[in-house]
């Protein structure tokens, strides 16, 4: 399985949600065009919805399928798919799918339209080129690979064409969007100057966790703060109540069958030949060493056909829901997906847990007393620091930097410790300040510091730390070189301006419309 969830055939809907929702290229796949299926609208029944669109249903199978690819992306470029991740890609899924679906109503409100011919010349400028330098030796038929693929992932011919027509028509109606968009010379002068108007600043950051340690509330401190700001332990509960939740997981190992074929004969043969292989693992030999000798899934016959850990939303649909209707040590009957043909075994299984308010209430409130206490202990210490440095010392020989051997990359500063930084030259833009954060008043007052009066006169909060600044280089823009980049400018600032456009119109297109999700399918709970 882990192989095929890496087939580059299934990454295509990810790259055409990439091509529509952030004005990428699609990266072409190798499908055909067959003649005479335009025009048809049908998409395959499914038991359920993922979503409706003003009475439009989106198909859990449309939904399935945009989740699993992404996770094979993701997988392609071995970055690491846990449950976190996965709860993203499923909500940004099912945001893109509902777009799609509110433009192509938008569309049709308007008469925008795809005409047949367009979508045909479309699909074959951007597949039959790929076809001929790929995949023509394993198809000679462009309609045969056609078949193959839109089947790959649930769709009809039909389906699969009115998902091509709906990105269309949302690429036109966003052209039709960017069409008025302008940019004055004065917005341009105003971006090079912010960009181009650079400071050095000197720095000690104080972060409280440097003085978490040792702070131990009291009993009645923490009893204290439960009867006098509970709607606090309230609140902090609920903005991390992921942190007392685990979704039920299990780890399993399983035995993948591939038909060699696309015809019934080898979907038989490749039921027959799994059926049999299960046979044998209830007559009692071992699971892992029949998946070593016949899985067809590299990423895990080596290893006995070991998946590792797994939770909600990483596998396809019927693989998931047969593991996770297994106990340790129980055996699957044979389980089709669109990559095969499973037996699962499960060795373990983690039981959902939550932990609620009343078990954790006093953890919550001293973890928040001892937040507090640190807290203060921080901006004590940024003012006598502070102090110091009014008194004529540079931040520097306050809180000096570890040494560094010559020709070595200075080591990372441990999290909380006190010692002096500095920004680099950077430019200061909507309050923020790199190497430092985003405070709006902090990067009016770095801004308003002088050779004369170089040091902030306060210590300033940012994002839970405390910062000591003082100004050491002051860089004005160099208004000659203006005139070489302000073409570039504008056109970042015009793309920048079609990407709000954008937002706000589909933030519009969703205010007004009805639209449901099946919170079961989409963020199923176990």
């Amino acid at each position: 399985m882990l192989e095929t969830l890496r087939d580059r055939n299934r990454n295509f809907f990810l790259q055409a949600f990439i091509y529509l929702m952030l004005g990428g290229v699609i990266v072409a796949m190798a499908i055909m065009f067959g003649p005479g299926s335009f025009g048809r609208t049908s998409r395959l029944t499914s038991p359920d919805h993922a979503a409706k669109v003003n009475g439009e249903i989106i198909t859990a199978s449309e939904f399935g399928s945009a989740v699993e690819n992404t996770i094979a992306q993701y997988r392609n470029f071995g970055l690491p798919v846990d449950d976190a991740r996965i709860a993203g890609i499923r909500r940004q899924a099912i945001d893109q799918l509902i777009n799609l679906e509110l433009v192509a109503q938008a569309a049709a409100r308007h008469g925008v339209r795809v005409p047949d011919d367009e979508l045909a010349k479309e699909i074959k400028d951007q597949l039959v080129p790929l076809w001929e330098d790929h995949y023509r030796d394993e198809f000679p038929s462009f309609r045969d690979f056609y078949k193959r693929y839109v089947s790959s992932q649930g769709l009809t011919m039909g389906g699969f064409e009115e998902q091509m027509r709906k990105r269309l028509v949302y690429q036109r109606m966003l052209d039709a969007l960017r069409t008025n968009v302008k940019v004055s010379p004065e917005e341009v002068e105003r971006a090079y100057r912010e960009e181009n108007d650079k400071i050095n600043l000197e720095f000690v950051r104080v972060s409280p966790i440097a003085f978490r340690k040792g702070i131990e509330p009291s009993a009645e401190q923490i009893q204290k703060k439960l009867e006098t700001d509970m709607d606090a332990v309230k609140t902090w509960y609920e903005e991390n109540k992921f942190r007392y939740e685990r979704p039920k997981r299990v780890r399993a190992r399983h035995i993948l069958i591939k038909p060699e074929g696309d015809d019934d004969a080898a979907r038989e043969a490749a039921r027959k030949k799994a059926e049999e292989l299960l046979a044998r693992v209830k007559a009692g030999e071992d699971f892992a060493k029949l998946a070593t000798e016949y899985s067809m899934d590299p990423g895990s016959k080596d290893k006995g056909g070991d998946l590792n850990w797994f939770g909600p939303g990483v596998m396809a649909k019927p693989f998931e829901e047969a593991a996770f209707a297994l106990g340790p040590g129980e055996v699957s009957d044979v389980v089709e997906t669109r990559f095969g043909y499973h037996i699962i075994k499960v060795e373990e299984v983690q039981e959902a847990t939550k932990k609620s308010l009343d078990e954790v209430k006093e953890e919550v409130a001293k973890n928040l007393l001892i937040d507090e206490i640190a807290r203060e202990k921080a901006r004590e210490k940024a003012e006598e620091i502070l102090a110091e440095a009014r008194a004529g010392k540079t931040l520097e020989e306050i809180a000096p930097p570890p040494p560094t051997e010559e020709g070595k990359t200075p080591a990372p500063i441990p999290a909380g410790q006190v010692v002096a930084s500095k920004t680099g030259l950077v430019p200061v833009k909507d309050g923020y300040i790199q190497g430092i954060g985003r405070n709006a008043e902090l990067a009016k007052a770095a801004l308003a510091l002088t050779p004369e009066k170089p040091l902030i006169d306060k210590p300033f909060e940012v994002s839970g730390s405390y910062y000591v600044v003082r100004l050491i280089e002051r860089q004005k823009p160099d208004m000659k070189a203006f005139a070489e980049q302000k073409d570039k400018i504008a056109e970042r600032l015009k793309r920048k301006k079609e990407a709000d456009i954008e937002r706000a119109w589909l933030d519009s297109l969703r205010d007004a419309a009805e639209v449901q999700i099946n919170e079961s399918v989409v963020h199923p709970k176990v």
